[in-house]
């Protein structure tokens, strides 16, 4: 069965390649938001479940993830595992919470190309059979694509790198995808104001704690101009550090440099949870206005 598959998948490259069609890297930034969501409907929930639905008409191959929730220290690490763990990091939720969950095969052979690749870029790249899919990455996927039938590669941030070197390991994914004619979507998760001291349990969704609202509106401009630069410049901005963004905005660095230069953010959506935390949506298009795969 497995060989089955592999064949089916490699015969479906070939004749796409036999076709002109062409290969494309997609690049989403989404926040997770809470494990509430997965029992909540609205909006939200709508848009990403419409998400889904357009990446899998363009038949997307797999999906590379990087989540807020796995932060490595010194290296960007690559998960090669084949069947990378489903992480329930969280606690203290009501019991119904714990009984979802999200498997996913990987692409392990790919896996290895892109830490080789990373490595012959000078990239602090490394492979790992730890940690897996986290909430911050498989909530969005819950919905999104509920098939479960991609394979999802998790990826990490690191704490001791710069925003510039997320920046250049973005555009890494994307020369390695590019080169191996696969058909990729990138997703970065996140918040891009997570002050879970502000939260104001029961608000649901509402307005933002206010300087993170105008943290986000400066971002958000930033995106929507594709003007990236100013974007790894953010934590200059007094603000940066009111917003706090979930994990150090290390994950939308990422996504940027995948979405490559000449393109620019589309705001699919913006609004609040419980006052402390920011929701938001953007999809990369091509500043032309195609999407960001006219870029590559």
């Amino acid at each position: 069965m497995k060989n089955l598959t592999f064949l089916s998948k490699l015969f479906k490259r070939i004749l796409r390649k036999n076709k002109n069609f062409d290969f494309m890297i997609y690049s989403i930034f989404v926040s997770h938001g809470s494990p509430t969501l997965l029992v909540e409907d609205g909006e939200y929930v709508e848009l990403l479940k419409k998400l889904g639905r357009e990446f899998k008409s363009k038949e997307i191959d797999l999906i590379i993830v990087a989540s807020p929730h796995w932060i490595a220290r010194d290296e960007l690490l690559v998960q090669t595992s084949p069947n990378p763990k489903c992480i329930q990091d969280y606690y203290g939720f009501p019991d119904e919470l714990y009984e979802f969950t999200y498997e996913a095969k990987n692409d392990a052979d790919f896996a290895i190309k892109l830490v080789e690749g990373g490595r012959r870029k000078g990239l602090p790249v490394s492979s790992t059979f730890d940690w897996g899919l986290d909430h911050g990455a498989w909530v969005p996927l819950y919905f999104m694509f509920p098939e479960r039938d991609l394979p999802v590669m998790p990826i990490s941030s690191a704490l001791r790198q710069t925003p510039e070197m997320h920046f250049k390991w973005g555009e890494c994914i994307r020369e390695v995808a590019e080169k191996a004619n696969r058909n990729v979507l990138f997703i970065g998760t996140g918040s891009t104001t997570h002050r879970l001291d502000k939260i104001v349990w029961g608000s649901g969704a509402s307005r933002v704690y206010p300087p993170g609202e105008k943290f986000d509106m400066i971002l958000l401009d930033l995106l929507k101009k594709g003007e990236y630069e100013k974007v790894l410049q953010l934590s200059e901005n007094d603000l940066f550090y009111q917003a706090m963004p979930e994990g150090g905005l290390f994950t939308m660095y990422i996504t940027l440099g995948v979405a490559g230069k000449g393109t620019k953010g589309e705001v699919l959506y913006y609004g609040g949870w419980s006052y402390g935390v920011s929701m938001c949506a953007v999809k990369f298009i091509n500043k032309t206005g195609g999407k960001n795969e006219d870029s590559n």
